[in-house]
């Protein structure tokens, strides 16, 4: 199942108070995660995903994506523990004249299509 998530971001929304959205997920495995940068982003907005208050995307700690008119695309293979499943998805924008939006699309495998994976069964949808 993919969810599409979308975070406003204000102009001059500064990196120290970040735009935050809370979203929750089933649970399952995060399986592939996309990013979205529209036009006229420029590289001045940025995102990052946040589990719990671990920063789950990008890998690396304090860093964020940022982009313009291009998706940014990754498989991933990430448990989301049960009834641990809320994610923040925060961002900021160095534009100090235009706010933007940042879509978020997350596909997240249940965990009855993980069980008869496991067991070899191949799933179509």
């Amino acid at each position: 199942m993919f969810y599409k998530y979308e975070l406003i971001i204000p102009a001059s929304t500064p990196k120290i108070t970040p735009e935050e959205l809370e979203i929750k997920l089933p649970f399952g495995v995060i399986h592939h995660v996309e990013i979205y940068f529209p036009p006229g982003c420029e590289g001045e907005a940025k995102a990052q995903i946040i589990h719990n208050e671990f920063q789950l995307f990008p890998s690396n700690p304090g860093k964020w994506f940022a982009g313009d008119e291009f998706p940014i695309k990754f498989n991933e293979d990430y448990r989301l523990p049960e009834n641990f499943n809320l994610l923040r998805l925060k961002g900021y924008n160095d534009d100090t004249v235009n706010s933007h939006t940042v879509t978020f699309r997350i596909g997240v495998k249940g965990e009855w299509r993980l069980y008869l994976e496991g067991l070899g069964q191949e799933v179509e949808i």
